[in-house]
């Protein structure tokens, strides 16, 4: 959500060096209209993440074509929008895709039936979270045409929020407990972690040089913001083992900062798109990074290949030009319709 909040600083910068002599001129609305878009993000982001755990990237970045439908239907009760019947053909070959690319996912994931569980649970997740983009992006669109908002300051707004919201929220989700599948932390909980006991079976240095207790990473276990009792250790503030990590990895940090600016302008990008034309338009041409996700993945990670998700890409890529009316629309009309017509004119 930081990458929202910096949005306000560059819609300022951007906006005083397009006209030195003038402030900024903040729009007239209540900005709280904007709250359901940034708590539908910090649901959906979370919700996808922890499905992305269980499930492979390419196959993450394929289930969010479920969000084109979830946008489009959202869109015909909210917004009141008419969808043209050509569209409506391509939302059903998206659909297709998406299920070639779950079916791949579960028959090629793995042998073991835990595996395979885990990634149609993964699976599941990522789609269900799709509903929550659906909702924040068609909000996004209403409010952004009814009161004229920039963009970039639009973004500024929501990361305020999120902020806000994930600051509060921080304290209770520290002691959530979780599944090992639903959790990547050594101890596999959100931030409680289990007995010293089993801490030193899982990498705790028994023969540290002071007699105590430390973890992988080099934290004492034993000193604040650590207390134990006989059954749990509570990690009472869990960033610091996350600022740990990244002293001892550095290209964590590289990561993250990559991460905040890449997708600081692709916010601002997608909301442009979403006020200039729509969140349908916006959605589907999102989907078009999907391969460039797909063939990264395979070097850099070892995913393995299947062909059948060759399919499933076809099918997904299909429905976006028949959205858009590009290629199959514009052939059909120019090559398809007129021999119709004669062979009508003909047969009278």
């Amino acid at each position: 959500m930081t990458r929202h909040y910096e949005s306000v600083s560059w819609w300022y910068l951007l906006t005083l060096s397009a006209n030195p002599e003038d402030e900024p001129r903040i729009p007239r609305f209540n900005p709280f209209v904007f709250l359901p878009a940034a708590v539908c993000d910090i649901i959906a982001t979370s919700v996808s993440y922890v499905g992305l755990t269980l499930t492979s990237a390419s196959s993450y970045q394929m289930l969010r074509g479920a969000l084109i439908v979830c946008t489009g239907l959202l869109s015909i009760v909210w917004l009141r929008a008419r969808i043209k019947l050509f569209q409506w053909s391509g939302m059903i070959l998206c659909v297709a895709g998406l299920a070639v690319v779950g079916l791949t996912d579960i028959y090629f994931s793995g042998d073991e039936p835990g595996e395979q569980s885990n990634v149609i649970i993964g699976d599941f997740l990522c789609a269900i979270s799709q509903i929550f983009v659906a909702v924040q992006l068609v909000s996004e669109q209403k409010y952004l045409r009814q009161y004229n908002v920039d963009p970039l300051f639009a973004v500024g707004i929501e990361g305020i929020f999120g902020i806000i919201l994930l600051c509060a929220a921080m304290v209770p989700m520290y002691y959530i407990h979780v599944p090992p599948t639903f959790s990547t932390n050594p101890e596999h909980r959100l931030e409680v972690s289990e007995a010293p006991e089993r801490l030193m079976e899982k990498g705790v240095n028994k023969s540290s040089s002071d007699g105590r207790k430390h973890d992988l990473m080099g934290i004492d276990v034993q000193k604040p913001p650590f207390f134990s009792s006989s059954r749990i250790v509570f990690f009472l503030q869990d960033v610091l083992y996350a600022f740990k990590e990244i002293k001892v990895q550095p290209m964590i940090l590289a990561a993250l900062g990559g991460t905040t600016i890449s997708i600081a302008f692709f916010n601002f990008a997608g909301l442009t798109v979403s006020k200039n034309l729509s969140a349908t338009t916006r959605t589907v041409l999102d989907s078009v990074r999907v391969i460039l996700i797909w063939a990264a993945e395979m070097p850099l990670f070892g995913q393995k290949f299947i062909p059948l998700q060759l399919i499933g890409f076809a099918l997904l890529i299909a429905g976006m030009f028949v959205y858009n009316d590009l290629v199959f629309g514009p052939w059909f009309r120019r090559r398809v319709l007129p021999k119709m017509d004669t062979s009508q004119c003909l047969t009278k």
